[in-house]
């Protein structure tokens, strides 16, 4: 049988300072956020799937109420974004400055590296694989995920067999759609930052 799981990026979000690193930092979408939510919803619109898993973060959760599911799911802690610590809220030239050999070892994927009081990548991406063997092991064909963009990397590093090293290469922007098909155990990659839907608004 061939599974297939459906992955949506949370829209547009209230943040005053733009490329800010957010992460635990609970922010609701935004307007422009909402409005991506309903052409989102729109699009699901022509997309098979049976039940839903979603973060519990407040702008995943707005995405989750747009869609107005009528099938069942589950809210999963697990599907939260990464805590960047002490990064939250601050651009990567901030980050550099004050913290500019965290920073290297960041870049360089240093064994043992993590966010100043947050997640170590390698914790967040073992935890993301507990979420990816759970939905592989639903018995439902087709699962919509609405979670995070830093999720849905580790998520497609997992599913194609990746080194978490390589999730930096995937772009996923807000309120995108990515679908992945699994057989057999094995992913392959059907649409990646789909946001064909968003023309228009």
């Amino acid at each position: 049988m061939t599974k297939r799981l459906i992955l949506v990026r949370h829209g547009r979000i209230n943040c005053d300072v733009a490329g800010a690193y957010i992460g635990k930092t609970d922010i609701p979408l935004s307007v422009e956020g909402l409005d991506q939510a309903e052409a989102v919803a729109k699009r699901l619109q022509a997309m098979q799937w049976d039940r839903w898993f979603c973060s519990p973060m407040k702008r995943c959760q707005d995405m989750l109420e747009a869609l107005k599911p009528t099938h069942p799911g589950f809210t999963l802690e697990d599907l939260k974004e990464i805590d960047f610590g002490d990064w939250e809220g601050k651009t990567f030239d901030d980050i550099a400055a004050s913290w500019p050999q965290l920073v290297d070892q960041w870049a360089g994927f240093a064994p043992g590296f993590r966010f100043p009081e947050g997640d170590a990548p390698s914790a967040f991406f073992n935890r993301v694989g507990i979420v990816v063997e759970q939905l592989l092991r639903d018995e439902a064909e087709n699962l919509l995920v609405i979670t995070h963009g830093g999720v849905i990397r580790f998520m497609l590093c997992r599913l194609l067999g990746l080194p978490m090293q390589q999730h930096l290469i995937f772009s996923i922007s807000p309120a995108s759609i990515t679908t992945v098909d699994i057989h057999e155990g094995r992913g392959r990659l059907l649409h990646l930052n789909d946001t064909c839907h968003l023309e228009g608004i």
